[in-house]
């Protein structure tokens, strides 16, 4: 499905992204980005994508937001971008704080699921 309007992936600069001033931005860019893994299965695209992703400023509430780690992690066993996927994933889980509360989405319930998590320090 085409975007109209708003800015192409294209124009984006190959080296990293431009200053972007709302997080919002980065939700619709990574939203293309996913949208682009779950269509090609083709290696040169896929690792493009991934190199990509990489280099946007991930927070842990666009990762929620979205559920790309949850995609990223789907290619983990590809034979040629698996090990770039597996990495990519490993630096967003760094990004979770490892001593407070995480709530997640219990779909077959329809509610929302707390449970405070312990560091092991």
């Amino acid at each position: 499905m085409a975007a109209s309007g708003g800015g192409s992936l294209k124009s984006l600069p190959a080296n990293g992204l431009p200053a972007l001033k709302m997080a919002e931005s980065v939700v619709e860019i990574v939203e293309k980005l996913q949208s682009r893994l779950s269509l090609s299965q083709e290696p040169k695209k896929l690792l493009k994508t991934l190199k990509r992703l990489s280099d946007l400023p991930i927070t842990v509430d666009i990762l929620v937001e979205t559920g790309i780690g949850k995609s990223v992690n789907g290619l983990r066993k590809h034979s040629d971008v698996g090990d770039y996927a597996k990495t990519l994933v490993g630096k967003w889980k760094k990004l979770v704080p490892q001593d407070e509360e995480r709530c997640f989405w219990r779909e077959e319930r329809d509610i929302w699921k707390c449970r405070e998590v312990l560091s092991l320090r």
